[in-house]
């Protein structure tokens, strides 16, 4: 059976795709910034394999064969199981076959667990020498973040999904897991004329995304985050960013809604015990504060940011303070 194998930034982890799903969902990992390698025997691989239809009988409910992080997506509906934490407690996922990428990255979040890295749906961002993870809801303001830093001259490391792991000289580091960043009316009209021009439609009505490749960056990006903003949402959004500094329990709370919460549930015992240990510890290595985005940032985008970068830092005073 042909197998095409691609390999996961900043990890010793890969993806073996076998049979129908070399096509299927290849497409998926590229977007992933994995890179593709040759076959080796030594890296540890999740294998997404077809099952044979000899497998599936009687009603056609599909057969789902499971060995460690081993998983089969069955061609009928497309629900997809896999065991993790205490004996016997599974996933299940129930999903048309469009959806496939869904489980993978489902295991794939598992698996990276397993080797101490954390997929997040963050930002990540560097400007000015500084460093910053992001974190927040849907429309808290990242997609603006995002353009600002553009705008401002920074380096967008992701807009959406980062691999964060602890590297060998035990600094956080964060991986950029997307090989484009999309953007959300108004926000895209920060960006400055030599990336706008750059923008393709999205699917999503509303929405522009921009291939990192039209921003010059390399193929492996990645940042050692020194601050933690996590983002806030509001009905009416203030004129002006604001910034607090944030609890532990906050920062746990705004980490568990960036990945995927199921798995800080008691059924899953030892994956809920590896997050809260990995995650507990990042947090206090990281300066963390709660901020607001305010209309500001979208009139005068460098200077708002960096009043947020001088008042987040990793030696700001702890007080109630506003930005810009």
């Amino acid at each position: 059976m042909a197998t095409r194998t691609w390999k996961l930034p900043g990890t010793s982890l890969g993806v073996r795709l076998a049979g129908t799903y070399t096509e299927r969902l290849s497409w998926y990992l590229e977007g992933l910034r994995l890179v593709e390698t040759d076959a080796d025997d030594s890296l540890p691989c999740i294998d997404v394999l077809p099952l044979d239809t000899a497998q599936i009988t009687g009603d056609r409910d599909p057969q789902v064969v499971q060995k460690d992080d081993w998983i089969s997506i069955s061609a009928s509906d497309g629900r997809v199981e896999f065991q993790a934490g205490r004996p016997g407690s599974r996933l299940h996922l129930i999903a048309a076959l469009p959806d496939e990428p869904v489980a993978l990255g489902v295991a794939l979040f598992r698996a990276l667990l397993h080797h101490g890295a954390v997929w997040t749906h963050a930002l990540a961002f560097e400007l000015d020498g500084r460093s910053c993870l992001v974190l927040g809801p849907s429309g808290s303001g990242k997609s603006t973040l995002a353009a600002a830093v553009l705008s401002a001259g920074g380096v967008l490391v992701s807009d959406d999904a980062v691999l964060i792991e602890q590297d060998a000289r035990g600094q956080i580091r964060a991986h950029s897991l997307r090989s484009f960043a999309r953007f959300r009316a108004p926000a895209h009209r920060l960006l400055p004329p030599s990336l706008a021009c750059q923008l393709h439609p999205s699917e999503r009505p509303g929405s522009w995304y921009l291939d990192f490749s039209d921003m010059g960056t390399q193929q492996d990006l990645s940042t050692v985050p020194d601050s933690l903003w996590l983002l806030g949402t509001r009905h009416e959004r203030p004129l002006h960013s604001s910034a607090e500094p944030a609890s532990q329990a906050s920062g746990l709370s705004h980490w568990i809604e960036a990945t995927i919460p199921c798995f800080f549930h008691s059924a899953w015992p030892t994956e809920q015990l590896a997050l809260l240990r990995t995650i507990g510890d990042w947090l206090t290595q990281l300066s963390s504060h709660e901020l607001l985005v305010g209309c500001s940032l979208m009139d005068t985008p460098g200077d708002a940011l960096r009043d947020l970068l001088a008042l987040t830092g990793p030696t700001a005073p702890h007080a109630g303070r506003h930005g810009g």
